[in-house]
């Protein structure tokens, strides 16, 4: 009983002093539930890469302008490498590394050159690198068909250069816009030496960050930049050779952009949603050359004789689908020179029979065919049909595939009789690929060519500074060697073609066959 009244107590006190604490406001409040914290933001992820993978034909040899040896390089070395002039998409010469120029007299002319420009290993582009890489341009085997004009260049100051020019020059502006005339680091040609062409560095709008030959080329964009930034962040660029290999590389999404798509699958292409067709004119011809000192072939009538017996209008319908153009205008493709009349050749097997049999050889010859393989869009199905042609009256060709880079070192070497070739008119002037291929001496001139009239008249169209007067040089050129001396075949002119995805947009291909990814990108 104590115990339940003490109890009692107890709890009637605890009571009385909680209310007593409550009046005077002391108590403390109930601790309230556990709050949940705001969900952290993720943290932002880095924005996509923006990388174009492009599938080419055939690969780069060397990332040295100054000492190209084909077409692909100088489509690799663009991405790298300006030049002083620079040409937009209507072909107008436009400033690059050099801001003006005027001539103050036929042999010297003078170039104010950007400020404040940088080559991507950080050494300044100034007159200094202008006077090392067009001097040693000029003087390079191959250079020297684009630069050979060039004396010597004298530095006024660091932004200004006078070019001293051998003799007056009347396309100089057009010959210092190709890429064999860039400009190259001056430190980088002495860190390098020959190595340059492993180790390119320039001013352009991306830098090299791989190579590794018979892989890959990756390129990466220079954010330091002086013009236009790319918005593509990284270029990689493969060689794939078979035609069929690159356009399931591109439906399997593999790759984005690819190199002359296969004819017959183009109108498929141009309805698909997915994919886009690119074409343009390019000014570069695709010819049959002749060893014109080889014992056969030296004979005049027999080159005749070939001339005649080929049917380019079949070549071009048959083996290239459409996806090229009769040479009717000759030798130099029309974007660069009209020519009227244009020289062409008649088809007349008839007449070819008659002389090879004037030639001495009544019962026919046999004579080797040269080709690379998957240089030019069906490279080797032109040859094979090309064979069929001269078989038809009587001359049977061998015909030997080769590898590109191994292909150009045996022309080099003067060992064809008949071969196919290709050549761009990368200046947009016939002079530079006339000096080229066909000038006494030069390195590219696979035919051993050499007629002393047809050297002067090169040389007066390279003085001229009239384009008409100019033409007319070039017009009496291609009557020589395409029928009067029979050293080349003209077959047709290339087109730029390629097909991308979708997803690619901006990308610019010029008539001297460049890719211009200025304003490319990928989505």
């Amino acid at each position: 009983m104590k115990q339940r009244q003490l109890l009692a107590i107890v709890v009637s006190a605890l009571v009385l002093i909680s209310m007593a604490l409550a009046g005077c406001g002391g108590s403390k409040p109930a601790a309230p539930p556990a709050e949940t914290k705001p969900q952290q933001p993720a943290a932002p992820q880095p924005p996509k890469e923006k990388v174009l993978r492009i599938s080419i034909a055939a690969e780069h040899l060397t990332f040295d302008p100054h000492n190209y040896k084909a077409g692909p390089d100088v489509v690799a070395q663009a991405l790298i490498i300006e030049t002083l002039v620079g040409r937009d998409k209507d072909g107008n010469r436009v400033p690059k590394l050099a801001t003006s120029w005027k001539m103050l007299d036929p042999k010297k002319w003078e170039f104010k050159l950007r400020e404040g420009v940088k080559f991507t290993d950080g050494t300044p582009f100034d007159g200094k690198a202008v006077k090392v890489s067009l001097e040693r341009s000029s003087k390079a085997p191959r250079g020297s068909g684009f630069v050979g004009f060039v004396e010597s260049v004298d530095v006024v100051d660091p932004l200004t250069v006078v070019l001293n020019l051998k003799t007056p020059f009347g396309p100089i502006l057009d010959n210092l816009s190709d890429p064999v005339a860039g400009i190259v680091s001056p430190a980088a040609l002495e860190k390098y030496g020959d190595d340059i062409s492993k180790n390119p560095v320039g001013t352009g709008p991306f830098k090299l960050l791989e190579w590794i030959p018979g892989d890959r080329t990756v390129f990466v964009a220079n954010t330091e930049y002086w013009g236009k930034k790319p918005a593509l962040d990284k270029v990689i660029m493969r060689a794939i050779p078979e035609e069929s290999t690159r356009l399931m590389a591109l439906k399997s999404g593999e790759t984005d952009l690819i190199e002359n798509p296969a004819p017959h699958e183009v109108p498929n292409l141009k309805k698909d949603p997915n994919f886009t067709v690119i074409q343009t004119p390019r000014a570069r011809n695709v010819w049959l050359g002749m060893n014109i000192k080889d014992k056969i072939l030296s004979n005049k009538k027999v080159r005749q004789a070939i001339a005649l017996a080929v049917d380019e209008e079949t070549i071009v319908s048959s083996v290239l689908e459409g996806m090229g153009r009769v040479a009717d205008n000759g030798f130099i493709p029309p974007e660069v020179v009209k020519l009227s009349p244009a020289p062409s050749y008649e088809y007349n097997p008839t007449k070819a029979k008659q002389l090879l049999a004037e030639a001495g050889y009544p019962n026919g010859l046999t004579l080797n065919l040269w080709t690379p393989e998957n240089r030019y869009l069906r490279d080797k199905q032109v040859c094979e049909v090309i064979a069929q042609q001269l078989q038809q009256v009587g001359i049977n060709c061998k015909i030997t595939v080769m590898e590109w880079g191994s292909y150009l070192a045996a022309c080099g070497r003067h060992e064809q009789q008949l071969y196919l070739m290709g050549w761009g008119f990368m200046t947009g002037e016939p002079a530079q690929a006339l000096r080229q291929t066909l000038s006494t001496g030069n390195t590219f001139n696979y035919t051993q060519y050499s007629d002393p009239e047809f050297d002067e008249l090169l040389a007066k169209a390279e003085q001229e500074a009239d384009k008409v007067k100019r033409a007319s040089y070039y017009q009496r050129m291609a009557e020589m060697i395409q029928t009067r001396d029979f050293a080349v075949v003209p077959l047709y002119y290339m087109y730029n073609s390629y097909a991308s995805t979708s997803k690619v947009k901006g990308v610019y291909l010029t008539p001297n066959e460049l890719i211009d990814l200025s304003e490319a990108t990928i989505e």
